[in-house]
């Protein structure tokens, strides 16, 4: 935990010079960037769960890799570059793609981010593309074509490296995990991964509803899109992305060049400069969700957001970690456009105040949040506790609360919770098995041979649909099921052949070995064995 608050604290400080790099080196929006990611609470699960530093370390290289390659570009660009000048600042960011890559597959983007920078450093659009290629000579554009080129030979070079090392195996992912990206319909299917798409933005804009579990039915899926007003906030969201979009490349109407290339540079890479009027606040609205995305958000999220293959996951807050950096982006360019709007018209004193204390607020609201999530991390109990107060309708959330309770011995309330547990999946034989124990350590051995034999008839059925698929839990499940049993027959001559029975099924069931042992302890203080 100490490592992973150190990385933390290390990309944090990173995004600072990024920023830096974003905003060039405006002071206010920059400080509040580090500032907003140092404290937004979504960060907490990256930083609290052992197995997300995989989103932390893929941030450190990803953010490293795009400063190198905005230094060297500034620096040739400075010199009479040669054709090797211009491969040579893809090197380092192709090793940091490298790692990146290794440790998150979204790390595999970074040369996107950096063509896309590329793209708008230099000052084109589709329109001065096309009149550049009609003409002959024109070295700027000559050159980014040919960084393009090799950034693109390279992306596809790592894209055959992931498909070679991953072999012919594709991953396993459990349905229930992300019902969304397995729905049959394929309607409801793209609704409902747009759908969480949007909650994702929910989660970064107003984060008062986190939780480390968000699998099954805890984002109901779009299955009647007349009728589901959700679908209005997907069609918002695709509206304003796509008209931005087309406005940051293909216009160049703006009488200003100079301020026409900032805003462009905004809406691409994520960048702003107090200087902006505010007289187009239409478009300011489209730029304020493109910019959050393209840049730094929709680029290396893309791997994870089950639009181009399903994932194993539906929604997981550690997927925001790197991501939420374009919406504070976004969030800092606003509150620094705001402030430059009110110093040029010469607003009272007083709207300066206000949106300072503003800003205050939501930093205020951000730590307690985070207080709040990292006190939720601190213990099992209180992670699920605190996730089933938020989400009480996911299966697996009330599953480990229910485990947790059970190992506090707090039998009654844990009952409870594996009870509304398998009335959303019945066929769970782990929850079910989790059930048993509870019943038998409450005395009720009869509704715990009751599930053994609902289990049984579970694992029969499942058996007749697929012969051939026999994985190593249903080798578990079985000795589970013999081994209630045994433990709930009430003939104490049958307990030990019986449980010897299910270990052979299952040598690696260390509860069902703690049980013989406790056996084999009765039956030798009662002087039965010697």
């Amino acid at each position: 935990h100490l490592i992973n608050i150190v990385l933390n604290g290390v990309v944090t400080a990173l995004t600072v010079f990024t920023a830096d790099v974003v905003f060039d080196g405006t002071p206010v929006p920059v400080v509040l960037s580090g500032i907003f990611y140092a404290t937004h609470p979504i960060h907490t699960e990256a930083v609290s769960n052992i197995t997300s530093r995989s989103e932390i370390l893929m941030s450190f290289f990803y953010l490293v890799g795009f400063l190198s390659f905005v230094r060297n570009l500034r620096v040739w660009e400075s010199t009479s570059s040669t054709l090797l000048h211009c491969l040579a600042i893809y090197i380092i960011p192709f090793i940091m793609t490298i790692l990146s890559n290794l440790s998150k597959e979204g790390g595999i983007t970074l040369l996107v981010t950096c063509g896309t920078y590329d793209f708008i450093h230099t000052g084109l659009d589709v329109f001065g593309i096309i009149s550049g290629l009609l003409q002959r000579g024109n070295k700027k554009l000559n050159r980014f074509f040919v960084r393009s080129v090799f950034a693109f030979l390279l992306s596809c070079a790592l894209a055959y490296f992931n498909i070679w090392i991953r072999g012919d195996h594709a991953p396993y992912f459990i349905e229930d995990q992300n019902p969304a990206a397995f729905a049959k319909d394929t309607v409801t299917r793209i609704l409902s991964i747009n759908m969480v798409h949007t909650s994702y933005l929910g989660s970064l804009i107003l984060p008062s509803r986190l939780c480390c579990d968000w699998s099954g039915k805890s984002i109901p899926l779009v299955t009647e899109p007349l009728n589901d007003i959700r679908v209005l906030h997907i069609v918002l969201w695709w509206l304003l992305l796509l008209s931005s979009t087309a406005w940051a490349v293909l216009t160049s109407s703006l009488k200003d060049s100079s301020l026409h290339r900032l805003w462009r540079r905004a809406i691409v890479i994520g960048m702003c400069k107090k200087t902006m009027l505010l007289f187009i606040l239409y478009k300011y609205c489209c730029l304020l969700l493109f910019n959050s995305i393209v840049g730094f958000m929709i680029v290396p999220f893309l791997l994870s957001s089950n639009l181009i293959f399903a994932v194993g996951t539906m929604k997981a807050e550690r997927l925001a970690y790197f991501p939420s950096f374009g919406f504070i982006l976004c969030l800092s360019a606003m509150f620094e456009t705001l402030n430059a709007k009110l110093s040029d018209s010469g607003k009272l004193f007083g709207f300066h105040v206000s949106l300072h204390l503003l800003v205050l607020l939501i930093v205020s609201l951000y730590i307690r949040k985070l207080h709040e999530r990292n006190i939720a991390w601190s213990s099992g109990l209180t992670l699920w506790e605190s996730a089933y107060e938020v989400n009480p309708v996911s299966a697996h959330t009330q599953y480990n609360y229910g485990l947790e309770l059970s190992l506090l011995q707090r039998k009654e309330e844990a009952l409870h919770m594996m009870e509304l547990s398998l009335s959303n999946e019945p066929n769970d034989q782990a929850t079910r098995f989790v059930l048993m124990v509870i019943l038998r350590a409450l005395g009720r051995c009869q509704e715990v041979l009751q599930h053994v034999e609902k289990g049984f008839q579970i694992m029969e059925e499942k058996l007749k649909k697929n012969p051939d698929d026999i994985r190593h839990n249903h080798f578990r499940d079985e000795s589970n099921l013999m081994g209630m049993q045994a433990l709930c027959c009430g003939d104490p001559h049958r307990i030990g052949p019986m449980l010897y029975e299910a270990i052979q099924k299952d040598p690696s069931n260390t509860f069902m070995i703690e049980r013989g042992k406790e056996l084999l302890d009765l039956a030798e203080s009662q002087g039965k064995i010697n």
